[in-house]
């Protein structure tokens, strides 16, 4: 079972995934982590995606769908039966993927053993996108967000968790984020198109607490399941 979280910078779709796999026992697959993995691997791959990486090249479509399918497989191993663990099914948020139509076709040749069961659209107002993001902090270390000013941490610059240091993106910064915005609204019109008409897609208000965000995405799970 596949969902896929969409959302402009800012829409939180890092702190839900986050959720899902804290509180609903999903797996959670990033296409840039994906990458990296992949490129520390001894194997054909991962020395194909480590030259196009080195190189600074994107990684063609055909490519990334590979490594994708190969995430999922290697969930599913560890999961269990195939995928299946007795009455307990696979459960996989994708961050990252798919990015166009092309790449939404690769995943749906994967439905019978990985159907994706929606297209969360997380909705969020245009400057409230800029003010969360721009506010933005991250852990070096394991990755956990927070902001400076809704959620910070408990001590200046350092992870609660793991104690780690928090650092900015360098695209946290308003000029890059209204480039950013525009490229989203620009690549996911046509996925928005394509999932709907497959009755898939499933739009959130993310100008909300990250509680009643959650609390919708996991009602929809709920519903799937």
């Amino acid at each position: 079972m596949i969902y896929l979280l969409s959302g402009a910078p800012g829409a939180g779709k890092g702190t839900q995934s986050d959720m899902l796999v804290e509180h609903l026992g999903f797996r959670k697959m990033s296409t840039g982590d994906a990458l990296r993995d992949c490129a520390k691997e001894a194997t054909e791959l991962g020395a194909r995606v480590a030259a196009i990486m080195n190189k600074g090249e994107f990684v063609a479509d055909d490519l990334l769908f590979d490594i994708v399918a190969a995430g999922l497989d290697k969930f599913a191993r560890e999961h269990g039966n195939g995928g299946n663990s007795g009455d307990a099914p696979l459960k996989v948020v994708l961050d990252g993927y798919p990015r166009n139509i092309n790449q939404a076709e690769a995943l749906s040749s994967l439905s019978d053993k990985y159907p994706v069961m929606r297209y969360v659209l997380l909705q969020i107002d245009h400057e409230h996108s800029i003010s969360r993001a721009v506010g933005r902090v991250i852990c070096g270390a394991c990755r956990a967000i927070y902001h400076r000013d809704t959620n910070p941490p408990q001590q200046e610059n350092r992870c609660d968790g793991c104690g780690g240091q928090l650092v900015q993106r360098g695209d946290d910064v308003r000029a890059s984020l209204e480039k950013r915005l525009t490229i989203y609204k620009r690549e996911t019109e046509p996925l928005i198109a394509y999932y709907r008409e497959r009755d898939k897609l499933a739009e959130v208000n993310a100008d909300r607490s990250v509680e009643q965000v959650f609390a919708d995405i996991k009602e929809l799970v709920l519903q799937d399941a």
